[in-house]
């Protein structure tokens, strides 16, 4: 049960770590779109 948990938990980080990171790739893409107009 420990381990169901445990891997769920990394899991979900890296999940969050991939959403964080392309959030920030699209927020500097977004604004470097915005820059050239």
């Amino acid at each position: 049960m420990i381990f169901v948990i445990f891997t769920f938990n990394a899991g979900f980080n890296n999940y969050m770590t991939f959403v964080v990171r392309e959030t920030r790739v699209q927020q500097v893409t977004f604004a470097a779109i915005s820059d050239k107009h």
